[in-house]
């Protein structure tokens, strides 16, 4: 075999293997921790700042230039109103889901890809306080996954997301059945400047 045969078929033996190592390195447990802020169009679940820890079990890697990879997702959620009033409010999420990150722009030797990644996940949320609301919970987001440096830390950034919220069930401070008109019961809210803070194992 001709020498530079031999090094070609080394080059491409080393490139596979990189290829293959930065694959099995991004499939790594994920955790997140995240701080956003909801703001809602109800009644009986008032705006709040709220924090989060989130678990991500990639299933399948995405590759630059290829297809989304999958990632099962599992957390909770904890949101803080009413700081100052005689009953302080706080809500609690439970949720799974799945995200679908697309990786985008050139990885090199050592460095990962900054990811596109849409998460939607759905669970149970219970509010106590003057809150009164539980029940199914879903969110939908779009983010933006930004590696530091060769490590395993990274900074996801969603500017917006949409929450489905359950149904009230009665007033913030009035306990009597809640009165379903217009806006005062939507069931829609939003989710400002939610930056995750993540690691990878």
């Amino acid at each position: 075999m001709k020498r530079p045969t031999v090094v070609a078929c080394a080059l491409v033996v080393i490139g596979c293997g990189l290829g293959f190592a930065e694959q099995a390195q991004s499939q790594g447990l994920h955790v997140e921790t995240r701080v956003g802020f909801l703001v809602t169009f109800a009644e009986g679940h008032s705006d709040r700042p709220l924090v989060g820890l989130n678990l991500g079990v990639p299933v399948v890697a995405p590759s630059v230039g290829g297809g989304p990879g999958l990632t099962l997702t599992g957390g909770v959620s904890v949101g803080f109103a009413d700081f100052f009033a005689d009953v302080q409010s706080e809500s609690f999420r439970f949720t799974g889901g799945v995200e679908a990150p697309w990786a985008i722009g050139a990885a090199s030797l050592g460095r990962r890809p900054i990811r596109i990644v849409p998460h939607l996940e759905a669970g149970y949320l219970d509010s106590n306080g003057g809150d009164r609301r539980d029940g199914v919970v879903w969110r939908a987001g779009l983010g933006v996954r930004v590696p530091v440096g060769a490590g395993n830390m990274h900074f996801t950034f969603e500017p917006l997301a949409i929450v489905g919220l359950p149904e009230g069930r009665a007033l913030a401070k009035v306990d009597e059945p809640l009165r379903l008109s217009g806006l005062t019961d939507s069931r829609l809210a939003l989710e400002f400047g939610v930056l995750s803070v993540g690691w990878r194992f």
